[in-house]
């Protein structure tokens, strides 16, 4: 993984911030949750190389975004909020914005990422979850 995106993901509006392998800030954006929005992402993503993405919400908000991203093929880890809270939480900078959720949402990627569901397994388990076998 050469790069990190971080989704801190809202019903009308996506706040993205990319970073380096160690952490450091690359670029950051805010998109609408639009076709068009998901593409621009895709686009700056696609520019840096390797990006892996770390969507929180990929079950509601963040869930049209995770699937544009799947189908061009890219890595997405779902984040539970539960770690972006603890993240943001212990990182160097106070308070709450969706920029800082965003960072603190691609550090759980950069240190967490072998606890963390991709997209697809995550999209199951909530299939098995919500219509179980018996």
């Amino acid at each position: 993984m050469q790069f990190v995106a971080g989704v801190d993901t809202h019903k009308d509006s996506h706040t993205i911030v990319f970073r380096n392998a160690v952490g450091e800030p690359v670029a950051d954006l805010v998109i609408p949750t639009t076709t068009s929005g998901f593409q621009k992402a895709i686009e700056v993503a696609e520019k840096l190389g390797d990006v892996v993405w770390s969507v929180e919400g990929t079950g509601s908000y963040g869930g049209g975004l995770a699937e544009a991203l799947i189908a061009r093929k890219h890595l997405v880890y779902e984040v539970p909020g539960s770690f972006t809270k603890r993240h943001r939480k212990f990182g160097s900078r106070r308070g709450k914005s969706d920029a800082l959720d965003a960072r603190a949402i691609a550090e759980v990627v950069l240190r967490e990422a072998g606890r963390l569901p991709r997209f697809e397994e995550w999209d199951r388990q909530e299939a098995i979850r919500l219509h179980p076998v018996c």
